[in-house]
């Protein structure tokens, strides 16, 4: 507790400087990543001359859909860790992001048409599972009318492991073509989507990640105790339902979008936190634009490092957070905080 209540001070205008210089590094970036990528020739040097039809068809979409999994996964981990009260927390230690996972992976390979070019089937899908694990941690975490922490904690874990072996199941039964791309896809890989999708993926982000700004003070009350909120009124429990579906709304996109990112909604709000302390209202928007950069960057060398050959995004992050996420877990057992 004495760690969640030494708030860094960080005055308004401190903040906007911070994240507009956040945005800037964000947008500069993109304009550097749609100039790197593969030469015909196997080389990753930039490419001038890069023909009109794959720049616009493939290398602005790409970046585009990496930065939306990137500040979607941001703001999960962010609310997820405030909600908890934990710095491990996660959407997949929640058991959303398995919901998701199991979701694709069964409607897939049916290969059924959404009549709707602004929706894709992995979309519908990822939510519906997202959402229906979400309900099932609920209905599995509350005990005697209350919700507690680590009831959620305990049922995520448990549905995660559910939809693991659910996943392996339904992807063993299928063809070996359709085996390799699920198999892709699970271990995280940023594919360009068509651009009505990127419309409605960073609409879909934006509202949900506005939907968790707006409750960040309740955030802030609730790291100071589970009393606070309720001597303003407040019943901690519907706020975690709220932050519950909102959080699986956000991983359920990022699922349909790349598969299982590891790793950025867990250390980048904790990175966030180290920076500007623990005021939701300021983590949240850095979060997003950090994990925007992470996952911007992650694809960007995981498509020219060994190009032509591609390494999956999810793979190159888990490598490059691990060493940290172990070092973390350590300060967090040190210091007794309770996972």
């Amino acid at each position: 507790m004495a760690e969640i209540l030494s708030l860094r001070f960080l005055t308004p205008l401190r903040w906007f400087s911070l994240l507009a210089v956040g945005l800037l590094i964000l947008g500069g970036s993109a304009w550097v990543a749609v100039r790197l990528g593969p030469r015909y020739d196997g080389s990753a040097e930039p490419m001038a001359d890069v023909p009109a039809s794959i720049f616009w068809s493939i290398r602005v979409p790409r970046v585009w859909a990496a930065v939306v999994v990137g500040w979607a996964l941001g703001v999960a981990g962010a609310l997820y860790q405030g909600m908890l009260q934990n710095p491990l927390a996660d959407p997949y230690l929640l058991g959303v992001s398995g919901g998701a996972a199991l979701g694709v992976t069964l409607a897939v390979p049916w290969d059924w048409a959404v009549p709707w070019p602004w929706v894709s089937l992995p979309m519908v899908a990822a939510f519906a599972g997202a959402l229906a694990f979400a309900f099932l941690v609920y209905g599995l975490a509350r005990i005697r009318g209350q919700l507690p922490v680590y009831g959620l904690v305990l049922a995520g874990v448990v549905l995660n492991a559910v939809a693991g072996a659910f996943i392996l199941l339904v992807t063993v039964t299928r063809e070996y073509f359709q085996v390799q791309r699920v198999a892709l896809w699970l271990i995280g890989q940023i594919q360009p989507l068509a651009y009505p999708l990127l419309i409605t993926a960073t609409a879909w982000v934006l509202v949900w990640t506005l939907g968790a700004w707006r409750d960040a003070p309740y955030l802030n009350l609730l790291v100071l105790g589970e009393d606070v909120p309720a001597a303003w009124g407040l019943a901690p429990d519907r706020l975690r339902v709220r932050w519950l579906i909102i959080g699986a709304a956000l991983a359920a996109m990022t699922v349909a979008m790349a598969g299982m990112v590891g790793f950025v909604g867990l250390i980048v709000p904790h990175a966030v936190r180290l920076v500007v302390g623990y005021d939701f209202r300021k983590v949240l928007p850095l979060s997003a634009v950090v994990g925007a950069l992470v996952v911007l960057w992650s694809d960007t060398l995981a498509r020219t490092l060994w190009a032509p050959t591609e390494i999956p995004v999810g793979a190159l992050t888990a490598t490059l957070a691990g060493p940290y996420f172990l070092w973390l877990l350590r300060r967090t057992l040190h210091r007794g905080v309770s996972l």
